[in-house]
């Protein structure tokens, strides 16, 4: 399918997320599945699952470097080079990926934006997140829009119990205030589209209003000029504790993160 590139450009940076329409291929989303559920086989150590009474939200980061099918997806040519175009840039690694699925009534997921959580900074830094279903906007992500400018950073949620996992000077509380802030902003999206979102724009996800499965895939990319820092609480995943030292301002080191462009 066809983007104007521009104006989707445009709205990416005014609002911090868009969606993309049809970026894969039936043919890819079948790709999509087939990791996903590969995946769901033979997780990773990083992974968890979350129930409730009626439903339960799985999880699980960084499998591309042991699951071909999902390293392939990462590294899809068409993906990054519409990151590249979308922010102007002409550097892209992939920093990882990030398996979701809710099942049932899974319930809502925390307010939180991406990049406390991560060992590095930048403000190009993006996730592509693609659901191999139509997703409604009642069962779907939601934005803050725009808050991707507010320079802010705020302390992590845990997704488990949706509180703040640690509080500190340098990290804001996402509260009332906040969320009455900005505009919020949600899609209706079915199979084949993507969202496309800064690590800098706050959002959430519903619970779910009717008992199905809905999974996805995330994967990251650190995008234009991004650098290794210190300023984060409880790394996800957790590179810290996996052999990357972390330097504040360091350039990003490619036997962690390859570069793709």
């Amino acid at each position: 399918m066809q983007h104007n590139i521009a104006e989707l450009s445009k709205e990416l940076y005014q609002n911090g997320v868009i969606q993309v329409k049809q970026l894969h291929s039936k043919a890819v989303i079948d790709e999509i599945k087939k990791a996903i559920n590969e995946n769901l086989k033979k997780p990773s150590a990083f992974s968890h699952e979350m129930k409730s009474e009626n439903g339960t939200f799985f999880m699980d980061f960084n499998n591309w470097r042991r699951l071909n099918s999902i390293k392939n997806i990462c590294q899809k040519d068409y993906v990054v080079k519409l990151i590249l175009q979308l922010t102007k840039s002409s550097s892209c690694w992939l920093f990882h990926d990030h398996l979701l699925v809710k099942s049932g009534l899974a319930p809502a997921t925390p307010w939180h934006h991406d990049r406390p959580y991560y060992v590095i900074k930048g403000d190009l830094n993006l996730s592509v997140w693609t659901p191999t279903a139509d997703v409604s906007k009642k069962d779907g992500m939601v934005f803050l829009k725009g808050s991707h400018k507010s320079g802010n950073l705020y302390s992590p949620s845990s997704f488990r119990t949706g509180k703040n996992i640690e509080l500190s000077e340098e990290f804001k509380v996402i509260d009332s205030e906040v969320l009455g802030s900005y505009d919020h902003i949600s899609y209706d999206l079915i199979a084949g589209d993507a969202l496309i979102f800064f690590n800098t724009t706050i959002h959430s996800a519903n619970e779910h209003t009717s008992s199905f499965e809905r999974q996805s895939l995330s994967v990251r990319y650190l995008v234009g000029e991004p650098r290794l820092t210190k300023k984060y609480i409880n790394a996800t995943p957790p590179f810290d504790k996996m052999g990357l030292s972390v330097v504040e301002g360091a350039e990003i080191p490619e036997h962690f993160f390859p570069r793709l462009a």
